[in-house]
């Protein structure tokens, strides 16, 4: 083993040692120090909060692991018995994840993903030259978005899109220049499907995690429907997709505009393939989607935001497709591969450490000792959104979501600004796009890809520019509408 490679594995060795210790140490320094100002048991949750927002930063420990922490602590300090601790656990936030991530693994099952990139290779539009089919391709990455956690889609879609470079076609051009224009048009598909998804995640609640952790904390303070969320957020999303565009288009597209597709007979026949597979499996996904949606739009008073999801969740496992064989849309062992309880349970984790904070008064306490309340909304704001695109470009976006939302919501209210557009920003700069280990979505991207570090960088931060863009326009509106 070469030398490096010894240095490198110590210190990733030490790094993680270090990180293991410093959580609870850090927690219980934290506890000394604020054992005189707030309660014992505030204390004993502002400690149990550092830990492990410690090791959710640094991901140690699965963020599964590390959310479990209070079921250990806070019976051991006689903070509240074992029976109260896991009343708290159940919270709204880890069925909808859980509900959402396996509809959309349903989604790839049946292949009703694939059936809208089939209409992208069948539409003579789209097969016009090499611009048309990327511009197709990334609306439906987009479109698929919406619905899918903006991660499990790039996992999808770009081995989909990254097959279309075969289609060049490469006559009557040398071999120099045949293999830049396919290494422009292979960057605008990489790189384009990561914004593309990500502008989908923006439209709806089930669009990202994010989404869904930044709403769980809103709730608390204001009422947001489906709807309500869908107004500002598709706007949003539609506006990212138009940069997106604009984008890939100036970067690599312009040069290779009017390169010819390489399309047979065979090769659009190929395309329509496979159409009737999983009929019935299809049509059962399709439906539990549309009555998903139909609930949260015109759902009746007893039934709130959050129920719709664990219907959603029931129906997956009990609508059959082939009653004889006892065959349901999803299969017991699909919801235990497929269900991201990691994620579900650090969202689950945070409400807990959030209620226990809040119900303890460690908000009310921490912020009138702080000079946030003497300080403009504005100036709060914009350093929120700064200190979120560090956090979420360096550690994780999932957790420094959950961390700026539900520590400064109660700031903003109190200084009258809105909520939800407040929490909807966060969630919107959680995605990180700067480096491979920025996030799920950036991640994947990088390994499927095959691009460049610098790169990534490189488009990263032009990304991240216009993410950053996006919500000062969106604060700056509702501002001068509103405020």
């Amino acid at each position: 083993m070469e030398a490096s490679t010894v240095r490198y594995e110590s210190n990733i060795l030490l790094k993680n040692l270090l990180a293991l210790c410093l959580g609870p140490l850090a927690g219980f320094m934290i506890f000394l120090i604020t054992k005189n100002i707030l309660t014992i048991e505030g204390s004993i949750a502002t400690g149990t909060f550092i830990w492990v927002i410690i090791w959710w930063m640094t991901q140690v420990v699965p963020y599964a692991i590390t959310s479990l922490l209070p079921l250990i602590v806070f019976p051991l300090t006689n903070m509240s018995t074992l029976e109260e601790t896991l009343v708290l656990y159940a919270q709204p936030v880890f069925f909808w994840i859980a509900s959402i991530v396996l509809l959309g693994y349903a989604f790839q099952k049946y292949e009703l993903t694939d059936s809208l990139v089939r209409i992208v290779k069948r539409n003579k539009f789209f097969l016009k030259s090499a611009k048309h089919l990327a511009f197709g391709y990334l609306a439906s990455v987009y479109l698929i978005s919406t619905v899918i956690s903006d991660t499990a889609v790039i996992g999808i879609m770009l081995p989909v899109g990254i097959s279309l470079v075969n289609l060049i076609n490469n006559k009557g051009i040398s071999e120099i220049e045949s293999q830049n224009v396919k290494s422009s048009f292979r960057k605008a598909i990489v790189l384009g499907t990561l914004f593309s998804a990500i502008s989908g995640g923006m439209a709806t609640i089930m669009g990202t995690p994010h989404n869904v952790i930044a709403l769980s904390i809103i709730d608390k303070y204001t009422t947001v429907s489906f709807i309500d969320w869908f107004k500002i957020g598709f706007p949003i999303s539609l506006f990212m997709l138009l940069i997106n565009f604009v984008l890939m288009w100036n970067l690599f597209l312009k040069q290779i505009s009017n390169v010819p597709l390489n399309i047979h007979e065979e090769e659009k026949q190929k395309s329509t393939n496979n159409t009737n597979r999983f009929r019935g499996g299809k049509r059962a996904t399709l439906a539990i989607f549309l009555f998903m949606i139909a609930l949260w739009i015109i759902a009746p008073k007893n039934i709130s935001l959050w129920e719709v999801p664990i219907i959603g969740l029931i129906l997956l496992f009990t609508i059959p497709v082939d009653l004889k064989e006892k065959k349901f849309v999803l299969e017991w062992k699909e919801l235990l591969d497929n269900g991201q309880w990691n994620v579900a349970m650090l969202a689950t984790g945070g409400a807990v450490l959030g209620n226990a904070l809040s119900e303890y008064g460690v908000f009310n306490t921490i912020l009138k000792a702080l000079p946030l309340y003497g300080l403009s909304v504005y100036f709060i704001i914009g350093l929120a959104f700064l200190v979120m695109i560090a956090l979420t470009n360096n550690f994780s976006g999932t957790a420094a979501t959950l961390i700026i939302v539900q520590s400064l919501i109660p700031v903003i209210v109190e200084k009258g600004y809105n909520p939800f557009i407040f929490g909807l920003s966060i969630s919107i700069l959680g995605i990180g796009v700067m480096f491979p280990w920025s996030g799920a979505a950036a991640g994947t991207t990088f390994a499927m890809s095959g691009l460049a570090i610098k790169d990534m960088f490189k488009y990263g931060l032009m990304g991240t520019a216009l993410l950053l863009i996006t919500v000062l326009l969106l604060n700056g509106l509702y501002i001068a509408v509103y405020l």
